[in-house]
């Protein structure tokens, strides 16, 4: 790459993910979260979602991923069939049998890590009820000192409070939102999920140290992502990026990073953003003084792909694609696209013969 650009900028994310650790995560309903959101956008290797066969599903961890499994869990296919998800995943959420859906925290409400804008999308969801328990909203002195010094824990701890005082409305599907469920003991089953099983954490509960089981017939672990090292570049194993300073990948001018794999999976698009800013301006002000590349002609790129018998895709193969998935969609009752992830379907439609 080096060679045919004077600069080359990896915004690769973290493919990986962290295991549960623990008995049973073997099990054919146990899975990472990252593969159903894999699913559900329409990444063509992704397998099919399993999930939506179970009535109650567990998602471990309390960051936005797991959020985002979530909601997608609860959320009628009716109320996605305006979007952007692909024809084959908004026909299997019209079979999802899910009723209840548990967001498992292993600390108290103040240490959740979700943001706020994802959270505020929760009550919006029709026909879908909150459950926060009342009893997990009662701090102990080091929560209390973060919602009183920590704008944005506040926030979300004052959101769980209000959503603990409501009453069910009876709605056919419930997402809990569970806190202090400190350790994953294992993933109980025979040949598949059956349960979960738990030790409690809350301080001054008549449960504290208890072990805790919930009935699911399915798991996600949402618990993060693990870097995996990139041809070519430095890696740190203990975070899983790539070394750099302010985007210069240490030692290799030209070269620069942004995103998770500059800075390890924390954050959401506005977090991306300032990180990718960041990255810019080093590579703009380095412009002037870069190693040119041995061969900058466009044209190498191509004869280098063709050489090695790689097929690729131009800009202007994608807006084939781009405008027929646009089509699609109009066509569909006025959808904002209609994606295909198919891979062979989607190169016919990129290069046709």
């Amino acid at each position: 790459m080096r060679r045919l650009y004077d600069a080359v900028l990896f915004s690769t994310g973290i493919p990986g993910h962290r295991d549960l650790g623990v008995a049973g995560e073997e099990l054919p309903g146990c899975q990472p979260a990252a593969d159903f959101v894999s699913w559900y956008n329409g990444h063509p290797d992704a397998l099919p979602a399993r999930p939506l066969e179970s009535e109650r599903v567990a998602v471990i961890g309390a960051g936005n991923v797991a959020l985002d499994v979530a909601r997608m869990l609860v959320t009628h296919a009716d109320d996605l069939a305006s979007t952007d998800v692909p024809d084959a995943v908004l026909a299997a959420l019209r079979t999802n049998k899910v009723t209840d859906v548990y967001v498992v925290g292993r600390r108290g409400p103040a240490y959740a890590k979700f943001t706020a804008p994802e959270l505020r999308e929760l009550p919006e969801l029709v026909d879908v009820d909150l459950i926060v328990d009342p009893d997990d909203m009662v701090l102990d002195e080091p929560s209390q000192q973060l919602v009183d010094t920590n704008r944005k824990v506040r926030t979300n701890v004052n959101l769980f409070t209000e959503w603990s005082k409501r009453p069910p409305t009876g709605a056919s599907r419930r997402l809990h939102l569970l806190f202090f469920w400190r350790k994953l003991k294992d993933v109980a089953g025979s040949d598949d999920v059956s349960a979960i099983r738990f030790e409690r954490a809350q301080p001054g509960s008549a449960h504290f140290g208890e072990i805790e089981t919930i009935e699911v017939q399915s798991v996600f672990a949402a618990i993060g992502y693990e870097g995996q090292p990139l041809p070519g570049l430095p890696f740190d194993p203990a975070s899983g990026t790539v070394p750099h300073t302010a985007g210069r990948v240490i030692d290799m001018p030209g070269l620069y990073v942004a995103g998770w794999v500059k800075r390890g999976p924390i954050g959401v698009i506005g977090n991306n953003k300032a990180d990718a800013v960041e990255t810019v301006r080093s590579l703009l002000a380095d412009a002037e003084s870069l190693p040119p590349a041995a061969s900058p002609d466009p044209a190498a790129v191509t004869a280098l792909l063709e050489s090695r018998h790689v097929p690729y895709v131009t800009w202007n193969d994608w807006l084939r694609l781009d405008a027929h998935e646009l089509s699609r969609g109009e066509s569909q009752g006025g959808r904002t696209r209609s994606k295909i992830n198919d891979r062979t379907e989607m190169l016919g439609i990129c290069r046709p013969v």
